[in-house]
């Protein structure tokens, strides 16, 4: 699901309406008592570290208890590994949120800087089992103050996973009626699907798709074809989805190096024709 393999993707064709987000349903199973608090108290915990430290980073307002002072991204999610026992997508899921939080911490705002956050769980049950992991729908509610603006308050729902006492998986908990829980990953209804798309399409560098896919808006082949060095210098190369900056149709899809480094950005519109929309990183 998270990893970009070549000849292992569904091929789909470019245009056409685009179905719902293709929904993988999870096993049933239990979890022992007092087996699930211990990792929801590490996902709000790895939350908390993330905004205050790479989002607020005023100490006299939010200070962080595990990132040390002036540590690096990758410094910062090895800190959390460290204190939280992460697997390596929940390590994907820290490094990517570290850098849109550093890249939104650093873009002009009318509201300006964000002077506060803070997480309340406002519900958490275990919900099924995907492999080895157990998962649990885990409902934060988000409030971020700025130095002006209104106050933003909303409440989105994780799916986060363990195994063997490691939080192990970090995505958005997808519900389509009847239909609930994870990404299935495959096809352009899907916001990794697509996004895998794009990566095939690159190191195919076939270029007129990728426009196509784009709706226009990554036209520059010189830019694509970095992109496609970068990919092919990268290893395999790993998706992850950031629920908490879906906005409306929209979807938020980091790709990051078999090092756990980011390299490329994606904004999936799930809306009409997909359209996937690559930014570089560095």
């Amino acid at each position: 699901m998270a990893l970009f393999a070549a000849g292992a993707l569904v091929l789909l064709v470019l245009t056409g309406c685009s179905p719902s987000s293709p929904i993988v349903e999870l096993d049933a199973t239990t979890a022992p008592p007092g087996e699930m608090d211990p990792q929801v108290d590490n996902f709000v915990t790895l939350m908390a570290e993330l905004y205050a430290y790479f989002l607020v980073r005023d100490p006299d307002v939010e200070d962080p208890t595990i990132i040390s002072q002036d540590a690096s991204v990758a410094v910062a999610v090895q800190e959390l590994d460290d204190a939280l026992s992460l697997d390596s997508q929940a390590r994907d899921f820290a490094a990517a949120t570290a850098f849109e939080l550093s890249r939104l911490a650093g873009a002009t705002s009318t509201a300006g800087d964000a002077t506060g956050v803070t997480f309340d769980l406002r519900d958490a049950g275990v919900v099924g089992r995907y492999g080895a992991r157990t998962i649990a729908a885990v409902t934060l509610r988000q409030r971020t103050t700025y130095e002006s603006g209104p106050i933003i308050e909303e409440s989105v729902t994780y799916a986060v996973g363990w195994h063997d006492g490691s939080l192990s998986l970090v995505e958005p908990y997808l519900q389509d009626g009847a239909h609930r829980g994870l990404d299935s990953g495959v096809g352009l209804g899907s916001a990794i699907g697509a996004a895998e798309r794009f990566l095939q399409l690159t190191g195919d560098g076939d270029w007129a798709a990728i426009r196509t896919l784009s709706n226009g808006a990554n036209a520059y082949e010189t830019d694509l074809a970095v992109f496609q060095s970068v990919l092919e210098a990268s290893g395999p190369a790993t998706l992850v989805q950031l629920p908490q900056f879906a906005s409306g149709s929209t979807r938020l899809v980091y790709v990051l190096n078999s090092a756990g480094l980011v390299i490329g950005r994606f904004e999936v519109s799930l809306a009409g024709d997909t359209t996937v929309v690559y930014f570089p990183t560095a």
